[in-house]
């Protein structure tokens, strides 16, 4: 199953061999920004610039749960591999969803707003992008979350609104402290990495 979702304040999920859709998902009153699969596939997640979270079955399209944590628009979301959802906004917050009972577990406070995520499943970190052109990287350690920034890079573009947005060629990575793994994930992304 494929989905995609729009400024019409829907989702669509799609059959991608048959090239159909299956079903439209409505429930936002809102532009839907970003939509995410679970690891199981059978829940999909959406954000919205109405400020909300919505959790979906797949198989039947219902809306199982609307979360209404963030204070302004949610850009973005990220499933972690220790069963969180990780979502960022506008209100310069990530929160940490326990994708088990939907309640925040962690929140993470940034000084800008938040426009991407993106998990690691070798280096068990999470990448945050801020309009501040900076990444903020956490740690998750044993399946808990460092309390704090180990790591952050400041680029040389304005405003990384997706952290694929390091897709840019060109795109230099100034920091001391980038570990091997790191260091890899932006080189395959074009991005050339030296030590301040």
């Amino acid at each position: 199953v494929l989905a995609s979702c729009s400024k019409d304040k829907t989702i669509i999920l799609w059959d991608p061999e048959k090239r159909e859709q299956i079903r439209v998902l409505r429930g936002h009153s809102g532009q839907v920004i970003c939509v995410v699969f679970s690891f199981e596939g059978n829940t999909l997640v959406s954000c919205s610039n109405d400020n909300t979270i919505k959790v979906w079955d797949v198989a039947s399209g219902k809306e199982l749960k609307s979360l209404k944590q963030h204070k302004d628009e949610v850009c973005c979301l990220a499933f972690l591999p220790i069963g969180m959802l990780a979502s960022g906004g506008k209100d310069r917050k990530v929160f940490l969803w326990d994708s088990a009972e939907w309640r925040v577990a962690h929140t993470l406070e940034q000084t800008q707003a938040v426009h991407s995520l993106v998990a690691h499943f070798e280096s068990f970190n999470l990448y945050i992008g801020c309009q501040d052109s900076k990444i903020n990287v956490w740690e998750i350690d044993q399946g808990v979350l460092s309390s704090s920034r180990v790591c952050e890079y400041k680029f040389s573009h304005s405003l990384p609104k997706k952290i694929t947005g390091v897709r840019a060629k060109g795109t230099v990575i100034q920091n001391s402290k980038i570990s091997k793994a790191d260091e890899n994930i932006f080189k395959s992304k074009g991005a050339s990495v030296k030590d301040n």
